[in-house]
């Protein structure tokens, strides 16, 4: 009998392992279309960390929201208030006012925050196979390709057609309101296109649609994606 109950035992530990590593941040492999895709990796001179990245169409983009520790960044926190460092980073990266980014040069050297027409170019090609279509029904899927497996709040994960992995570190914000904390329910990454005074943006929710052709007030705190040069 006790051999019994130790087999299950470690049937069900074999069982809890596999979901774990089925649902982790860091797998290689991703499949599109029935095709492999393997991601690379490098590391940050700046500060070692190592980030992935995937090539999607003719762009080349980090895996991973961008974890630099520049002057002014923050990680989420499920109290409201910012913190300098903390798990929330380790999984979702850090979060920067657009001042930051463009002022401190934030990507590493070789890789860029993306304008607009990156932005615009990554949804149609992750819906359309292309990034050359015309019309702009993409907004409404673009987000269930681009989303992480797992990590997303509401049942809210995507497939990662892709390998993209989108996660949703929140958002923060210095305007007046104090600092929101909706990591794991919201993803908001910067664009390098300016609107006047204002900045624009880019989100995902737990939905699959994309929140696009949006701006902001720069000093709002959002994720970064860099995107290779």
């Amino acid at each position: 009998m006790n051999n019994v109950r130790f087999i299950l035992l470690i049937a069900s530990l074999t069982l809890v392992v596999v979901f774990v590593f089925s649902c982790s941040l860091d797998n290689a492999n991703y499949c599109s279309g029935g095709e492999v895709i393997a991601k690379g990796e490098f590391t940050d001179s700046r500060d070692g960390q190592k980030y992935r990245y995937v090539t999607i169409g003719s762009q080349t983009w980090m895996a991973d929201n961008l974890n630099y520790n520049a002057a002014g960044s923050k990680c989420g926190s499920k109290t409201g208030t910012p913190v300098v460092s903390g798990s929330y980073c380790d999984i979702y990266g850090r979060l920067y006012d657009y001042e930051t980014a463009m002022e401190n040069v934030v990507c590493p050297t070789g890789w860029h925050l993306p304008d607009n027409a990156e932005w615009d170019e990554l949804f149609r090609y992750v819906v359309n196979g292309t990034s050359d279509a015309a019309d702009s029904s993409y907004y409404a899927t673009a987000g269930k390709y681009l989303k992480a497996t797992c990590g997303w709040n509401e049942k809210g994960n995507g497939t990662d057609a892709f390998g993209f992995s989108a996660l949703p570190g929140g958002f923060g914000n210095y305007h007046g309101a104090g600092f929101y904390d909706y990591a794991g329910k919201y993803g908001h990454w910067w664009s390098a296109t300016e609107h006047n005074v204002y900045i624009y943006y880019f989100g995902i929710g737990s939905g699959n649609g994309i929140l696009g052709g949006e701006f902001i007030y720069s000093d709002f705190l959002f994720s970064i994606r860099c995107v290779h040069d």
